[in-house]
């Protein structure tokens, strides 16, 4: 039984037991949300810190270019482990749009701030336009 279905039921009295039912609780639902949210967010911070490094990587020469390879290459590795983990609750088409947007748009950011490049306004019209592109995504789905 659906959620939606179940909490009518629930509200109409149909429903007077939650063993009766055999469906799930909402918090269930909720740790499912959050667990999803924490595996998006993971995947956007660490490609976007590995992204970072692999510049510093490039800027630099020597071991201390080669240890920042290394650490970003390291790093970088959790991104698939999050977003397999992301992509077993949700809907895939959503996962990667939410994950590989946000991680395009936090890189400009990131890397705007941390090596004072500053964005032109056709830049943040971009970064912009893939956050609303992502809530357009998610608001659409049925």
């Amino acid at each position: 039984m659906k959620r939606d279905e179940w909490e009518k039921r629930q509200r109409t009295g149909a429903v007077q037991n939650l063993a009766e039912t055999g469906a799930p609780s909402v918090r269930y639902f909720d740790m499912k949300v959050a667990l999803l949210i924490v595996f998006v967010v993971a995947f956007v911070v660490v490609n976007a810190w590995s992204a970072m490094l692999f510049k510093f990587a490039a800027d630099y020469s020597g071991k201390k270019a080669l240890w920042y390879y290394v650490l970003g290459n390291l790093i970088a590795a959790l991104g698939p482990l999050a977003l397999t983990l992301a992509l077993k609750r949700s809907n895939p088409n959503i996962i990667y749009a939410v994950c590989y947007g946000a991680s395009f748009a936090a890189i400009q950011i990131a890397a705007s701030r941390l090596f004072h490049q500053p964005l032109s306004t056709f830049q943040w019209a971009g970064i912009a336009s893939v956050g609303l592109g992502i809530c357009l995504l998610q608001f659409g789905q049925k």
